[in-house]
């Protein structure tokens, strides 16, 4: 029978038995399982009765000889861990507080409950009488009594909470509800017990749990450490700063690394044990919680700081610590990526936007999926922008892979061929090598040329384009070998969109003849490979010689900026080893050049690359090696124009360091190094630069005066 306060005892114990056990515990306790359960619970919970030895909450529980505390457990879990800790008696549990409990290995909140719960059991079936020796504790002078029916209590004043929940549930239990979960559905649909749903509603959860207003006590049990503890604490397990190894302990605080860690170990138990077991953490968790909701997965560092701000006091001690604690509870966050993240989100976003790579996302997508992992929405745009995602044509697209995916993403979302420009501008012209990009495109069959300027997607099907002169010759085909020059202009300028006099142009080459009648023909193989006049390449103005090789000179005007090819004379194209039907592209250091004879003219391909990466403006010269691994350079117009002299000629021929004697002008326009002033003059004027050759001196007799104030060597 347990051991129960009666009204007619109360006042004979009352002297000796403190408030609030008469108040808060005793009149909840019963003789059968369920109501001990539940006191178990209340214990447990309390942040006061969690932390009071078991013989203090209990009085007289080290005199209890019935059993030993293993007989009053039910679980194997329970009954090996009261063993382990050899808790053969109650004396051995009557100094163990709940709290202590939870530290033991594996005690969870479960476990601590039971344990708590056969203490009750045990201590309810006591008799005092039958103690073989005193009780030693706070209690041993009181008396008990045993009535043997006694009458069942009930508190007298119970919580408003409570009070406010009967009321609820008798009003809709009269509305039909059989269950609380009914109730309470049928009270936040309806007027049902609305009075009692009020209250109820409006009560602060911490005065529900009987937890305060104020978390203090909650951080001072969590935090309930010594000196040496608490900088392990803020030092390893809760950061407050850059995480400090072992050994930096172990010196600050003279103890061996391998103490730390023990201690770091012990810490990590307690703070694990003081969450999970009862109730006294309840505010710290709520904060952590609280923080969570506020700034979700993925955070900026200012928008974490505030957030933790919110819930710590600057004006407590150890506020920086209680921020450090609620950060790790909250998360834990770790800063990656220019976030802060809890984890590792941001990866766990990328890996799933790589799952939807071929599926063109809207903003809503965008939303949802951000939604969805748990960004708030206060840091979508921030995030968003970090994800590898490009927007185009009011939709986002994942954005990996090489230039030639995304341009297959952009052509697919477009849904119509694109010209070279449009589709680099697409892809993101400051991102994005424009060169790079035409070249992959090129060389992937998911890609089709429908034009001398645009692309579209292969699946698309449509006529493929490869140049005017190979369109010419296969309209030609089309035809039966004979075709009317206009019908074909006519044809290639509408499905290419290419300009007719470039097809008139091409049609005129060698490649292509006309008959007697005026139909166009393709030429014999042996006619379009005859050779050409030679062209002397010393000659020719806008060639130079270097390294034993010639390179030739180009004046960059808007077409080249643009990335147009130009037209060349023969002389260029046979001192790059091209001859009529032939093309050719020249590997450089820093980038290629193609150059092709294939119509009447040969003509040099577009050199915008090498513009690009050499900064060239409008009107500055180009220099192009025409054999393999030379390396193209510039000379910029204003140079040119500002000087004079030999420095001037040196210059207009790319020779742009200071270095401008006469011997390598001799070489740079293919004469031998010691060739005079008047062999320089005539070389010039045969190259049509007379504007060079007037930079000369005007004649032998004054080589060496003219020289010399030429280099700047005379007064």
């Amino acid at each position: 029978m347990l051991s129960r306060l009666t009204p007619d005892s109360a006042d004979a114990v009352s002297a000796a038995t403190p408030a609030w056990w008469l108040n808060g515990v005793a009149p909840y306790l019963g003789t059968d399982q369920a109501v001990a359960v539940v006191t178990a619970a209340t214990i447990v919970s309390s942040p006061d009765l969690c932390a009071r030895p078991l013989g203090e909450l209990l009085p007289g529980l080290h005199g209890v000889r019935g059993g030993s505390p293993a007989d009053f457990l039910e679980s194997v879990r329970a009954w090996n861990l009261v063993k382990r800790q050899s808790a053969n008696t109650w004396v051995d549990l009557a100094d163990h507080s709940a709290d202590r409990l939870g530290t033991w290995p594996n005690a969870g909140r479960k476990v601590v409950t039971e344990i708590v719960r056969g203490a009750l059991a045990a201590w309810a079936a006591h008799d005092p009488a039958t103690d073989v020796s005193p009780i030693a504790d706070a209690h041993a002078s009181v008396e008990f009594i045993h009535p043997r029916e006694p009458p069942p209590l009930v508190p007298t004043s119970p919580p408003e909470q409570y009070i406010a929940l009967r009321d609820l549930v008798g009003a809709a239990y009269r509305q039909g509800a059989t269950n609380i979960g009914e109730a309470l559905e049928l009270a936040m649909a309806s007027d049902v017990g609305r009075d009692a749903w009020q209250r109820l509603s409006a009560m602060p959860i911490p005065t529900m749990l009987g937890l305060g207003e104020t978390a203090d006590a909650a951080w001072a049990n969590l935090l309930r450490f010594d000196e040496r503890e608490r900088r392990i604490l803020a030092g390893r397990v809760f950061p407050v700063a850059a995480k400090l190894t072992l050994d930096e302990l172990g010196r600050a605080l003279d103890v061996t690394r391998e103490r730390v860690r023990q201690i770091e170990r012990h810490i990590k138990d307690q703070i694990e044990s003081r969450i999970t077991v009862g109730d006294s953490c309840a505010p710290i968790e709520h904060a952590a919680a609280a923080v969570r909701r506020s700034v979700g997965t993925i955070t900026s560092e200012k928008a974490l700081q505030a957030a933790l701000a919110e819930q710590v006091d600057d004006d407590a001690g150890d506020a920086e610590l209680r921020r450090a604690v609620l950060r790790e509870l909250a998360g834990p966050y770790r800063a990656k990526g220019g976030f802060w993240q809890r984890n590792d989100a941001l990866e766990s976003l990328k890996a799933t936007l790589l799952d939807r790579v071929d599926e063109p996302l809207t903003p809503e997508d965008v939303y949802e999926l951000l939604a969805s992992a748990g960004v708030v929405e206060t840091s979508r745009d921030a995030v968003r922008v970090a994800l590898p995602l490009h927007e185009f044509d009011e939709r986002y697209l994942v954005w990996v892979g090489g230039p030639q995916d995304k341009a297959c993403r952009v052509l697919q979302v477009h849904g119509e061929p694109m010209s070279r420009e449009e589709l680099h501008a697409a892809m993101g012209s400051k991102t994005v090598n424009f060169r790079s990009m035409v070249n992959a495109v090129q060389a992937d069959d998911r890609f089709r040329r429908l034009g001398l300027n645009r692309y579209g997607l292969a699946a698309w099907g449509g006529e493929e384009y490869t140049t005017i002169a190979d369109e010419i010759g296969q309209a030609i085909e089309r035809r039966g070998g004979r075709a009317d020059l206009n019908e074909i202009v006519d044809e290639l300028v509408e499905l290419f969109g290419v300009s007719a006099q470039s097809i008139r142009s091409y049609a005129a080459s060698r490649r292509f003849h006309r008959d007697s009648d005026g139909a166009l023909l393709v030429s014999p193989p042996d006619a379009a490979s005859t050779e050409a006049a030679h062209m002397p390449a010393e000659l020719d103005r806008d060639l130079v010689a270097w390294d034993g090789s010639w390179a030739v000179r180009l004046v960059i005007d808007r077409d080249v900026l643009r990335g147009s090819g130009r037209p060349t004379r023969s002389a260029i194209a046979q001192a790059a080893g091209v001859r009529p039907g032939d093309s050719r592209t020249i590997e450089l250091v820093n980038g290629s050049a193609a150059i092709s004879w294939r119509a009447t003219q040969p003509a040099f391909g577009s050199t915008r690359a090498l513009v690009e990466a050499l900064g060239c403006a409008e009107g500055d010269y180009l220099f192009v090696p025409l054999k393999d691994g030379g390396s193209a350079h510039a000379v910029a117009r204003s140079a040119v124009d500002e000087a004079t002299g030999l420095r001037r000629i040196a210059l207009e021929l790319g020779i742009a360091d200071s270095d401008d004697r006469p011997d390598r002008i001799a070489v740079a326009i293919g004469l031998d190094p010691t060739a005079s002033v008047n062999d320089l003059r005539t070389r010039l004027r045969a190259r049509r630069q007379d504007e060079l050759a007037q930079q000369l001196p005007p004649d032998d007799s004054c080589d060496d005066d003219a020289l010399e104030e030429l280099m700047g060597f005379g007064e």
